[in-house]
């Protein structure tokens, strides 16, 4: 319980509810300052061919390029080109991607001033949640901490205690799309935040209306079915497609990651389900958690015991 445990892109939408009205207001100013200039472009390309690549999905593209010997900044400036230089998608589909999220830490220094593992640990402290942080080792012991995977391709070493995705890890382990550790308690208490209506204790951390925006969907196109800052329920359930439960309602939200974590928060039946589990240790060719449906199967029991269910959704 009281493991420290890597949340990979599982809680960093979270920030751009938190962030949206003040983007909103300095936005316009900014421009396209917003985001650091890519410096040292030929030193960039220089190394571009000699880059081994790792498959990673996304929206906007289908990977990015990973550097196994690489200096943090060379390497960050590397992704922002890869991200600059990447086409959008014409077809009428939408695809996941993470892209966006690398460039969140910049956009938050740039409107704050603070480093983004700054900015936001004191926003976690301020909320109680002592166990949200990046690069963990700074502040816990390493047995305090559960070991990600035998890393035999990229860092080729045990990946314990910083961020296993390994983008996140050419940031030096701050980005937007992976590198928060955090326990389920806490994860908990964070989600009770947004079914408070963004309030904790008597301090409004998050505008109401933005936590609606951010969990809500309105999409008349049935392939679109994920919220601004969520997943959201598919139009269709399907339980070798869906990591959620079937019976969650459509005010619900939630996210998977990658290293087999997942939460789901129901409005509706004042209902949060954080599971973090480990299911890359110690090799991510294990899917057993998938085969045997081990998150939303507890996601059902949940509902099943502490929920009053309408008869016709059993099917």
């Amino acid at each position: 319980q009281n493991a420290k445990m890597a949340l990979e892109e599982a809680f960093t939408p979270k920030l751009k509810s938190m962030l949206a009205q003040k983007i909103q207001q300095e936005i316009e100013d900014e421009g396209d300052d917003e985001v650091s200039e890519i410096e040292d472009e030929e030193k960039v390309d220089e190394i571009e061919d000699e880059i081994s690549i790792i498959s990673k999905e996304s929206n906007i593209d289908q990977f990015i390029d990973f550097i196994n010997e690489y200096d943090f900044n060379l390497a960050r400036n590397l992704i922002f080109k890869q991200i600059k230089n990447t086409n959008f998608i014409e077809e009428d589909t939408v695809l996941y991607s993470g892209l966006f999220y690398y460039l969140i830490p910049d956009i938050v220094k740039n409107l704050s001033g603070e480093t983004f593992d700054s900015y936001l640990e004191k926003i976690y402290d301020r909320a109680g949640l002592k166990t949200m942080v990046f690069n963990p080792l700074k502040k816990f012991k390493l047995d305090e901490i559960v070991p990600t995977e035998d890393d035999n391709f990229f860092r080729n070493f045990q990946i314990h205690g910083v961020v296993h995705d390994e983008g996140a890890a050419m940031m030096n382990g701050v980005s937007g799309n992976a590198g928060l550790f955090s326990t389920a308690t806490d994860l908990s208490k964070f989600y009770q935040i947004f079914l408070d209506g963004g309030r904790y204790d008597k301090n409004q951390f998050i505008d109401k209306e933005v936590v609606s925006l951010f969990t809500e969907y309105d999409n008349e196109n049935q392939k679109f079915y994920r919220g601004l800052g969520f997943d959201k329920p598919k139009p269709e359930y399907d339980i070798d497609k869906c990591t959620y439960s079937r019976y969650v309602s459509d005010s619900s939200y939630g996210h998977s990651g990658y290293t087999g974590t997942f939460f789901w928060v129901d409005p509706s039946h004042n209902l949060i389900y954080v599971f973090l589990s480990n299911r890359v240790y110690d090799s991510r060719e294990n899917r057993q958690i998938y085969e045997l449906n081990v998150r939303t199967n507890i996601h059902d029991l949940i509902y099943e015991n502490l929920v009053e269910i309408e008869s016709d959704i059993y099917f």
